[in-house]
C-alpha cells in the first residue's frame, strides 16, 4: 500500500504544485529576459530571415530589427505561426534608416523556429535582427506592452536618453534598442541594464545594440552610459508582468488607404474566441455595401451617426466563434474616402457583448462623448472613436487611461479618424475623451462586457510542459 501512495503522490503532487502556482500572480513569478539570437544580413532585400532559435514553452518572444536604407512599415512572421504586431519605429541617419519593435501575438512552444522581417514596397541594405525571449508572462500581443518611448534621427555624438511618459513599475521588465552606423554599435549599456546583443554589419556600416533589465526600475528615463559615435535612434520598452483580468488587447490594424472604393484591416490570425471591434468613417455619398473579415463572418453595430449631413461615423464588432482570420474588409459603392481601424481583443463575452454606447456632438481641441455610459460589471472593454475634420492632419491624443489603436487620415479632405480604448477595473459611468490640435470633428464610445468576472489564471511555462497548451 505504501509503494501505491508514493506512486500516486509522486503522479499528482506536481499537478497539485502547478495548479497553485499558477493562480499566484505573475508578479510572484517574475518576468526574464533571454537572449535568443540575433541575425546580421548585408543583401539588398525585402525579407530577411532569423537564423534557427528555440525558445521555452511559453516564452514571450520580442523582435527588435534595425534596417538601413528603408522606411518601409514593416511586418514580422514566423515558422510557428505565433503572428507579431509591430509596436514601435524609430528613424535614424536623417529618416533614411529605421529601427523596429515586434512582440508575438501567442505564447512560443518549445521547438526550432525562424522569424522573417518583410519591408515590402522598400527594400533595405541590410538588417540586423535580435530576438528576446522573456519568460512569465501572462500577457501577448499589445497587452504585454505597458508604455514605449522613442528617439529619431539622433546625431552623432549624442546620448541615448528616451522617456517614458509614466513612472515604470518596479516589477516590470525594460527594454532598449540603440540602432546606428557602427559596427558594432559599441555603447555601454544603461547603469542596472545588461546588454544582452550588440552586432551590426559592414556594408553600410550598421550596428544594434538591446538591453534589458528584469525588475527594479521605477523611473522614466534610461540614459545609456556613452555616447554614439555616429547618428542614431532607439526605442525602449516597459512590458506589464500583471496577472491578465478578463480582457486582453492584442492586436490592432489600420486600412490600407483612406481613399478606395475598398478598405482592407490586415491581422495576424485570431483565436478562435477573439474579439474584433472596428471604426468606419466614410463620406455618406456612399453607401457601405459589405463589411466582413476573411472567414465571411458577420458583424453587429454598435452605433451610426450621420455627421453635418456628409460624414457616417459608425462602430462594428464581431464576438466570438471564428479563429484565423487574417483580415476585415469594407467595401464602398462609389471611390471615396473609407477609413477603417480595427482593434483585437481576448475574453470578451462570445455572445450579448455589448453593454452599452453613445455619440457626441461636435467638437473642437477636446472632446468626451455626450453621455456617459454606465458599464454593467467590472473589468469591461471601452472602445472610443472620434472623427475630425480640418485642412490638415488633426493631431489628435486619447484621452486619459486610453490607449490609441490607430489612426488613418486623408490629408486631400483633411479628415483623420482615430480609435482608442481602455479596459476598466469597477462599474461606474464613463466617457471616452481626447483632444485634437486644429479641427473640429465627432466621437463616440461603447462598451463590452467581458466573458466572467475574474477571469481565468495565467497560463505559466511549467503547465506547457507538464502537457496543457497555452495560447
Amino acid at each position: 500500500m505504501d509503494a501505491v501512495l508514493k506512486k500516486l503522490n509522486l503522479l499528482f503532487l506536481p499537478l497539485l504544485c502547478a495548479a497553485l502556482l499558477a493562480a499566484l500572480p505573475s508578479e510572484a513569478w517574475g518576468a526574464t529576459t533571454t537572449h535568443a539570437i540575433s541575425t546580421a544580413s548585408t543583401s539588398n532585400a525585402t525579407s530577411y530571415a532569423s537564423g534557427s532559435f528555440t525558445p521555452a514553452a511559453g516564452d514571450l518572444l520580442i523582435a527588435t530589427v534595425t534596417a538601413s536604407g528603408t522606411i518601409a512599415a514593416g511586418t514580422m512572421t514566423d515558422t510557428q505561426a505565433l503572428g507579431f504586431t509591430r509596436v514601435a519605429t524609430a528613424l535614424k541617419n536623417t529618416s533614411a534608416d529605421t529601427i523596429y519593435v515586434f512582440v508575438a501575438l501567442h505564447f512560443a512552444a518549445a521547438s526550432s523556429m525562424t522569424v522573417t522581417f518583410n519591408c515590402t514596397g522598400d527594400s533595405a541594405t541590410g538588417a540586423v535582427i535580435q530576438i528576446v525571449r522573456v519568460s512569465g508572462m501572462s500577457r501577448r500581443g499589445i497587452g504585454a506592452i505597458r508604455q514605449f518611448a522613442v528617439q529619431a534621427n539622433q546625431a552623432a555624438g549624442g546620448t541615448p536618453a528616451p522617456a517614458f511618459t509614466a513612472a515604470a513599475l518596479t516589477g516590470n521588465p525594460t527594454i532598449g534598442v540603440v540602432g546606428n552606423s557602427t559596427s558594432p554599435a559599441t555603447l555601454t549599456a544603461p547603469t542596472g541594464w545588461t546588454e544582452l546583443d550588440d552586432t551590426g554589419y559592414a556594408t553600410p556600416t550598421t550596428g544594434a545594440e538591446y538591453v534589458t533589465r528584469n525588475s527594479g526600475f521605477t523611473g522614466t528615463t534610461i540614459t545609456w552610459g556613452s555616447t554614439s559615435a555616429s547618428a542614431f535612434g532607439d526605442i525602449i520598452l516597459e512590458l506589464d508582468a500583471s496577472a491578465i483580468g478578463t480582457a486582453l488587447h492584442v492586436q490592432d490594424c489600420v486600412s490600407s488607404g483612406a481613399t478606395a472604393i475598398t478598405a482592407s484591416c490586415p491581422l495576424t490570425a485570431t483565436d478562435a474566441n477573439d474579439a474584433i471591434f472596428c471604426g468606419l468613417e466614410y463620406d455618406s455619398t456612399s453607401t457601405l455595401s459589405s463589411f466582413t473579415d476573411s472567414g465571411s463572418q458577420a458583424y453587429s453595430s454598435a452605433y451610426s451617426i450621420l455627421v453635418n449631413g456628409n460624414t457616417i461615423f459608425t462602430q462594428r464588432y464581431k464576438e466570438g466563434g471564428a479563429s484565423g482570420i487574417t483580415s476585415v474588409t469594407a467595401t464602398f459603392n462609389v471611390s471615396s474616402h473609407g477609413m477603417l481601424i480595427c482593434s483585437v481583443f481576448a475574453g470578451i463575452a462570445t455572445s450579448s457583448a455589448l453593454d452599452q454606447q453613445a455619440s457626441s456632438g461636435t467638437f473642437a481641441a477636446s472632446w468626451t462623448s455626450g453621455s456617459t455610459p454606465t458599464t454593467s460589471q467590472a473589468d469591461e472593454v471601452l472602445i472610443g472613436q472620434s472623427f475630425c475634420f480640418s485642412t490638415t492632419n488633426c493631431g489628435y491624443t486619447p484621452g486619459s487611461g486610453y490607449k490609441a489603436s490607430g489612426h488613418i487620415g486623408n490629408n486631400g479632405i483633411g479628415s483623420d479618424s482615430f480609435l482608442e480604448s481602455q479596459i476598466v477595473s469597477a462599474t461606474g459611468a464613463y466617457a471616452a475623451t481626447g483632444s485634437v490640435s486644429t479641427g473640429s470633428g465627432n466621437g463616440g464610445i461603447a462598451t463590452y462586457k467581458v466573458a466572467a468576472a475574474g477571469g481565468a489564471p495565467p497560463c505559466k511555462t511549467f503547465i506547457a510542459l507538464l502537457g496543457a497548451g497555452c495560447n
